[in-house]
């Protein structure tokens, strides 16, 4: 299964999330149920997403309901700019290229 992430990855942070999760196993990521994209669309965790990938672990989703009002900061997610869930849904197209593969649990 593919998980759109939120974000392009840095890779010195990758390197370092690679190395925290190495000890603590599989993520647990919010993500949106999306298939019309066929995916997952992570709301947060883009980098721990694709340590998952590079290391062979599953993901474990905490899924988050698709919402028009609920916002990133409602689930602890998102930094200075504050989107729905909708937004980032709905524009997860856009983002169709940083789509990883995964195994979910």
């Amino acid at each position: 299964m593919e998980i759109i992430p939120i974000n392009e990855v840095n890779k010195n942070h990758l390197a370092e999330v690679k190395k925290e999760m190495e000890k603590l196993g599989s993520p647990v990521i919010k993500a949106v149920a999306a298939p019309q994209w066929g995916a997952w669309v992570a709301i947060e965790g883009s980098h721990r997403v694709a340590a998952a990938a590079q290391l062979g672990l599953p993901v474990i989703i905490e899924e988050v309901e698709y919402s028009e009002t609920a916002m990133l900061s409602d689930y602890g997610c998102g930094d200075e700019d504050d989107y729905t869930i909708a937004d980032i849904v709905d524009s997860a197209y856009e983002r169709g290229h940083l789509a990883i593969d995964v195994d979910i649990i």
